[in-house]
């Protein structure tokens, strides 16, 4: 059985990213990834300034900038013709705005910067049983079984560890089915549009190459959601955007019933949740993945100090005592977002176009921060010393019957 200082579970953004972190400051832990190559496609596709601060502190922020689209604005649209214009360059960061990427690209950044330190995902190896111990955690996947001091679950919203171990969770679904898809559209302004309209709320994100994000909200079915067709999507769009822009070339497709879910406890002895493992909210904002990275680098940070000797073990308390009320904040930020797209009254919908388009220097200020995460509690999300010491190989790890 080899033994490991640390086993990650997920070779997604999070799963990468923490174990660049542990790799920084020499430990050899692994990666195991069910799937036998990366995902293609957008999915999370938005970097906010303060995680673009944590990568930079990293060397990847360059590179992540240099692939993306920078958008320095933010349209508010409640009807034809009808915007207000939130500006990032309001923001106090050296990276005032939003950088739009596709998830693939974000993790093909941090899966070179994982080898470069010596790291290399098992993909296609998937975990089977996880066997939590006093001092260990014993994982068998459907190659080998293995012994580590610590597992990490990055595995997103489907977490096998996560429905292995059964831990405590808390949330509830949402009244709405999201919709949403990457196409070519034409006579559509190329910025970045949050939609309000009497029937529902809508998104438009641009890509660098020309194409866009279009997503939107639906009263929520009962059942499971159905995988959509293009003419699904641009019924749903019809219905929501101005000017009913003709989608066409689609790349990706998806859909989604909105909801929230957060553990109890992101640390379960020794096996620690982190990213969608840990808690899911429905997309608005574009938070997810951002609030994913600042779990991995604070995980990534602590467990090094406590694998290394630097920290006790209960350092690693600490973890679910920051992250878990900076996620609690999300989801209650994306759930009032939400209900607030969604408005019933026409009065209330009147009086909030009316507070939209009238906003105050400081309460605009105050939003564009919550969004990029510059706030306090942002601001209290981990920085790492540089080591730039790479982990011995994976190969070095030792085996026994």
């Amino acid at each position: 059985m080899e033994t490991l200082d640390v086993l990650v579970v997920g070779a997604g953004p999070v799963g990468l990213a923490v174990a660049g972190e542990l790799r920084r400051s020499g430990i050899a832990c692994e990666v195991v990834e069910a799937r036998a190559e990366r995902e293609p496609g957008s999915r999370a596709l938005t970097l906010h300034a303060r995680t673009l601060e944590l990568l930079d502190q990293r060397g990847m922020s360059a590179e992540l900038v240099a692939r993306g689209r920078v958008v320095r604005e933010i349209a508010l649209v409640t009807g034809p013709g009808k915007a207000a214009h939130l500006r990032m360059d309001e923001l106090d960061t050296p990276f005032p705005f939003v950088l739009v990427l596709p998830q693939a690209e974000t993790e093909e950044v941090l899966e070179r910067r994982l080898r470069e330190l010596g790291g290399v995902p098992s993909r296609g190896e998937r975990l089977i049983a996880v066997e939590p111990g006093s001092d260990h955690v014993v994982a068998t996947t459907d190659g080998r079984r293995a012994r580590a001091r610590f597992l990490v679950a990055a595995d997103g919203a489907h977490s096998t560890v996560r429905h292995l171990l059964q831990p405590p969770v808390r949330g509830a679904r949402e009244a709405w089915t999201y919709y949403g898809a990457d196409v070519s559209l034409d006579g559509v302004d190329p910025e970045l549009q949050l939609i309000w309209s009497a029937h529902g709320f809508g998104v438009l994100v641009p890509f660098r190459d020309g194409t866009f994000r279009v997503a939107v909200t639906a009263p929520a079915t009962s059942g499971p959601a159905v995988e959509p067709t293009l003419a699904d999507i641009q019924h749903q769009v019809d219905r929501v955007f101005p000017g009913r822009p003709l989608l066409r070339d689609p790349t990706w497709l998806t859909v989604l019933r909105s909801g929230h879910r957060q553990l109890v406890n992101y640390r379960h002895g020794r096996v620690l949740f982190a990213g969608d493992a840990a808690h899911t909210h429905n997309p608005a904002g574009g938070q997810g993945l951002n609030i994913g990275l600042h779990d991995a680098f604070d995980l990534g940070g602590k467990l090094a100090a406590v694998v290394t000797g630097e920290a006790p073990e209960r350092l690693l308390d600490s973890y679910h005592d920051e992250r878990h009320p900076a996620a609690a904040r999300v989801l209650a930020q994306t759930r009032r977002s939400m209900q607030l797209a969604h408005l019933r009254s026409p009065m209330s919908r009147m009086l909030r176009d009316q507070v939209v388009h009238h906003l105050p220097a400081s309460l605009r200020r105050r939003l564009l921060e919550q969004v990029a995460g510059l706030g306090r509690a942002g601001r209290q999300a981990v920085v790492r010393r540089s080591t730039s010491q790479p982990a011995p190989p994976s190969s070095s790890a030792s085996s026994s019957g």
